[in-house]
């Protein structure tokens, strides 16, 4: 947690948020702790092949037809596959691609910025029964 500041996947995040996220990320057993995911988990995760589909994968995209907002930070996982991830969002007209400063972990190193995305999503959205904005 001391080091969140400066190592690779935490950079930028409050260190207590990052205690948060761990201690949630581990189950209590008989006299054990668990992580969830696990180490293996993680490793197998974390190795995507340059040129495997974005996952989970494209074809999952053309099955989803309610509108769809991506963001993709330019230091993420996928930074080097910005024109795939161009084309999945340009396949559909009700999709959006947020382009954003960041690592994989903006829910963590950036959360007002998503929070941000998140909100202009929902603001101009009519309300269920009035159709009027909410």
């Amino acid at each position: 947690m001391r080091d969140a500041p400066h190592d690779d996947l935490n950079r930028g995040s409050r260190p207590g948020l990052v205690r948060d996220v761990l201690e949630r990320s581990f189950t209590h057993g008989t006299r054990t702790r668990l992580r969830r995911p696990t180490p293996e988990q993680i490793a197998v995760m974390s190795a995507v092949a340059p040129e495997a589909a974005i996952h989970p994968s494209v074809d999952v995209y053309e099955r989803v037809t309610c509108p769809l907002t991506i963001v993709l930070p330019d230091e993420g996982f996928y930074a080097g596959r910005r024109e795939e991830v161009r084309a999945v969002v340009a396949a559909r007209p009700e999709r959006r691609l947020v382009e954003m400063r960041g690592h994989h972990n903006v829910t963590m190193a950036g959360p007002e910025r998503l929070a941000r995305v998140i909100l202009d999503l929902v603001h101009p959205l009519p309300a269920p029964e009035s159709g009027e904005p909410t």
